[in-house]
This record gives C-alpha cells, structure tokens and sequence, in this order.
C-alpha cells in the first residue's frame, strides 16, 4: 500500500509524461553516530523522473517564499500518502 500510495502521488504530479513508473527501492543501515542507535532508511527512486535540484532548497534570486520543485514534489507525496493513510485507518475502524 506505501509504494503504491507514493507512485499514485508522483502520478499525479507529471501524468501527461508517464503512463506507469518503474521503482527501486534502496536499504541502508548502520548505527546512528548521534543517538547510538541501529536506524535503517529506505530511498525510494523513480528512474523516469528527474528532478533538476539546485544547491540550496531556495533558489537564490527568486522569492523565499517559493520552494524548488524538489521540495513541493516531496510535501505532495507525504500529503497525500498521509490522507491515504487515514481514508485507510478510517475504513478498518
């Protein structure tokens, strides 16, 4: 249900230059340096889509106040996995 929730998102972001997507999922682990803690993270890429990233989240010259693509394309696909979630907790409840 997440990788299916997070490809409907990414759907819908760019739907009129792909009509499916392929994924690949990357796992990392080790031991957090600051909390002495196993931690493991999963990196979830979409090969089609290429995001052209600046250095800075805020591109410099334009207005604070508008993010770059990466960071709206990332806010839209955990808003929308979040609502998924709840339409889903909601109809096990």
């Amino acid at each position: 249900p997440l990788l299916r929730a997070v490809g409907r998102a990414m759907l819908q972001l760019c739907p009129e230059e792909l009509q499916e997507l392929q994924v690949v999922v990357f796992c990392s682990s080790g031991i957090c340096r600051k909390k002495h803690r196993f931690k493991a993270s999963y990196h979830i890429v979409f090969p089609e889509i290429i995001v052209e990233r600046p250095t800075m989240c805020w591109e410099p010259g334009l207005d604070p106040c508008k993010p770059s693509w990466h960071i709206l394309a990332r806010d839209h696909v955990v808003y929308t996995v979040a609502e998924e979630l709840v339409e889903l907790a909601d109809c096990l409840a």
